[in-house]
């Protein structure tokens, strides 16, 4: 039902509101490279959050053609949807023009979108821990990529999938380039940590959690890696009384031998229970993932056959 719906409004509207510039000419494409963005969900999207998801990235598109000394009459100024596919929801972008952008070489293009696919890419990536803050970025550019990725943000299973690629008219092939793929915990940490510099008038700080002191959180998976502070960890752990399912877990950097004292010994760490200090992370009200911040006590667990257990008191 989505895919219907969404089908029909996007060829209806989002064309317009992803036009660059007042020019209402008839738009033809200036390269067969596209931008691919899939947002795979198993809920219902809100449509008004998607048409300002992809309003904010025509906004970020704009941006971009002006730093690099481009105008509408040189360059490819308009980003339309060119194909949906069902399923989840798949969009394929492409640079358009009218005549007057004639002059503009497809080669041009080619790298524009790649160019600008990688700034999407690169700037979900920062908020999400993945890589340093891109130069030039202000509080504007970060409150239009937290309102492009606000649709699929805090969703179960979410993911959202950027790739540049060459189309093939005739064959209906697709020669991918470039895929960058970000998972549910990406997503949900980029966004959280976007509003938090938004609120706070720029400042890039690690969101504040909710505190919740001595309370008993054993593994569902932990390794003897370093202790990560943010972005992908193989350590996920079940606190109980705030939430019944595996969450990643983090260690302040101050804190970080916690890590090791709850994974090194004699003991099987699997097989106990930590009572801890934890920040608990959430995005819409469902947490998203803890951060240790102290360690009272390790307690055995009770054995069962399948190894499993209550927390003994």
């Amino acid at each position: 039902m989505i895919f219907t719906i969404v089908r029909n409004w996007l060829y209806n509207a989002v064309k317009y509101t992803l036009r660059l510039g007042g020019t209402r000419l008839m738009p033809r494409p200036v390269s067969d490279d596209r931008i691919i963005v899939r947002f795979d969900i198993n809920e219902s999207i809100d449509l008004d959050e998607l048409s300002d998801g992809f309003s904010a990235l025509s906004r970020q598109y704009k941006k971009m053609l002006a730093e690099k000394g481009l105008s509408e009459k040189d360059a490819p100024a308009r980003l339309l949807v060119t194909r949906l596919e069902s399923g989840s929801l798949e969009t394929e972008i492409a640079a358009w023009g009218a005549t007057a952008w004639a002059a503009v070489q497809a080669a041009d293009a080619t790298l524009i979108l790649a160019d600008f696919t990688f700034r999407i890419r690169n700037t979900i990536g920062y908020f999400a821990g993945k890589n340093p803050r891109p130069e030039k970025l202000d509080e504007n550019d970060v409150s239009d990529f937290e309102t492009f990725i606000k649709p699929i943000a805090g969703r179960k299973n979410s993911k959202l999938s950027l790739r540049t690629a060459t189309y093939r008219e005739r064959t209906n092939d697709r020669e991918i380039h470039a895929s960058y793929e970000f998972d549910e915990q990406d997503l949900a940490h980029a966004f959280t940590n976007m509003a938090k510099e938004t609120e706070d008038d720029g400042e890039p700080d690690r969101p504040d959690f909710d505190r919740s002191e001595k309370v008993a959180l054993y593994w569902a998976q932990t390794n003897w890696i370093e202790a990560k502070t943010h972005g992908r960890t193989g350590d996920r752990g079940i606190i109980e009384s705030i939430w019944p399912k595996p969450l990643p877990v983090y260690f302040t950097s101050e804190n970080s031998i916690i890590k090791h004292k709850m994974t090194s010994g004699e003991f099987n760490p699997s097989k106990h229970a930590y009572i801890v200090d934890v920040s608990t992370e959430s995005v819409r009200g469902q947490p998203i993932a803890y951060t240790v911040i102290d360690l009272y006590d390790t307690l055995p667990l009770e054995n069962d056959d399948d190894g499993s257990g209550d927390l003994l008191g």
